[in-house]
């Protein structure tokens, strides 16, 4: 089953017509320092 699935003018779209929009907040990703070796939670649970 696939979802309806709404464009911003409330439109429906079919799947194969969703493309993202050009996403604006490229140049706010930072590098970063990971606090664990992995997934915390996984890690936790011995996964």
């Amino acid at each position: 089953m696939i979802a309806a699935l709404r464009s911003r003018d409330g439109s429906i779209r079919e799947p194969a017509e969703i493309v993202m929009d050009e996403c604006r907040h490229t140049g706010d990703i930072q590098d970063v320092t990971p606090s664990a070796l992995g997934c915390e939670e996984c890690l936790k649970s011995g996964s």
